[in-house]
């Protein structure tokens, strides 16, 4: 597993295919097969049906932030991509990748 910092301005693209991350117009994730997790520090925009089914989704909803709770998803080849803003405003937003979430 790594973890890759950025400033929240910068594109987000997928270690793994570069595939730019977008928003769609009704605010959902437009993202590749290798992603398996979109957050903000509000909470999920996306989680792949593999981390729901492995983690459960209790156990997400009871960590005490969506940083804890993407730390908690510890696959061996997955990258995770932090954007953090500065504070006071504005949310952190967190990528997680892995090529078994492919197809």
């Amino acid at each position: 597993m790594k973890t890759i910092a950025v400033e929240q301005d910068k594109e987000i693209h997928c270690p793994l295919c570069n595939f730019k991350m977008e928003k769609a117009e009704d605010g959902s994730s437009i993202h590749c097969g290798h992603t398996v997790v979109v957050a903000t520090d509000e909470g999920f925009a996306y989680i792949h049906e593999s981390v729901l089914r492995n983690l459960g989704a209790s156990n997400l909803a009871n960590a005490d932030s969506v940083e804890d709770a993407i730390n908690a998803i510890t696959l061996v080849e997955s990258v995770k991509i932090l954007a953090r803003t500065p504070t006071p405003a504005g949310l952190n937003g967190y990528y997680d990748f892995a090529p078994q979430s492919e197809g």
